[in-house]
């Protein structure tokens, strides 16, 4: 049994998620979820920490739609990973009233 999930065209910044009743504990562990009971279908926040926390409770059942891996990759791409690499810097230009590696936590910031 997979469990679908994809970028909600009729909400604005939220996602679907279609799985069977059975899953409706593991469903319920997800933050900010909603069930419409008229389609039913869950329904969550588009963010990041979403998608890890559902990567996470449904592993390998999982199944992504293409417009949320799509949103997925670009998120990972332009936020999450040039966080991490400036998470790294022991230090970096910016306001003279702080040491270097506090300039480096604005940026991170």
């Amino acid at each position: 049994m997979d469990i679908h999930v994809e970028i909600d065209e009729t909400k604005e910044g939220r996602v679907s998620i279609q799985a069977p009743a059975i899953f409706k504990n593991l469903v319920d562990t997800i933050p900010g979820r909603h069930y419409n009971s008229k389609e039913r279908y869950w329904d969550a926040p588009l963010s990041y920490p979403v998608y890890l926390m559902l990567l996470g409770t449904f592993g390998h059942r999982l199944v992504v739609g293409e417009k949320y891996k799509k949103w997925i990759d670009d998120t990972y791409q332009n936020q999450i990973y040039p966080s991490l690499i400036m998470r790294d810097q022991p230090s970096a230009e910016g306001y003279s009233f702080l040491y270097p590696h506090q300039n480096a936590d604005v940026r991170f910031l």
